[in-house]
């Protein structure tokens, strides 16, 4: 053996695993994922309903027509 011993190999071992998982932690936050928060579906319905109509995604009839069987429930 050399001078370095028998504990080099699990300390490189480890140096390795803590190396490619710090790579993987920093790809994920770079590259963007369909896990972030903005891809999460709104708590109330409605909320949801003014963000569609904000972004132009709804005429103002669909938008009145799903409002109300939100609210009215029909």
């Amino acid at each position: 053996m050399s001078e370095m011993g028998w504990w080099m190999w699990p300390v490189m071992v480890v140096g390795t695993i803590a190396f490619w998982i710090a790579v993987v932690f920093v790809v994920r936050a770079i590259l963007p994922t369909a896990h972030n928060g903005a891809s999460r579906p709104p708590a109330d319905p409605l909320e949801g309903l003014n963000r569609q109509f904000a972004r132009g995604e709804l005429t103002d009839a669909e938008y009145e027509h799903r409002r109300r069987r939100i609210v009215d429930g029909y």
